[in-house]
């Protein structure tokens, strides 16, 4: 899987796996997260405002932290 890097001023890129349903999004703090069962938000993410478009859908998705 490969990082899509984002035009956001705190998001700084994404990546989807579909096989295994789950979005990580790198912030750019240097936090990685990992949403599982949201891969269908990947490119709702990616094809606009992605700070928005994360407080509309994914804030409050429960996620794991992971070192990238």
């Amino acid at each position: 899987m490969e990082w899509t890097y984002l035009d956001s001023s705190w998001i700084e890129a994404a990546r989807v796996n579909h096989e295994e349903n789950y979005l990580e999004i790198k912030f750019k703090s240097g936090k990685c997260f990992r949403y599982d069962g949201a891969a269908e938000h990947f490119d709702g993410l990616i094809s606009g405002s992605a700070g928005s478009y994360f407080h509309q859908n994914l804030k409050t998705w429960p996620y794991t932290e992971f070192l990238e």
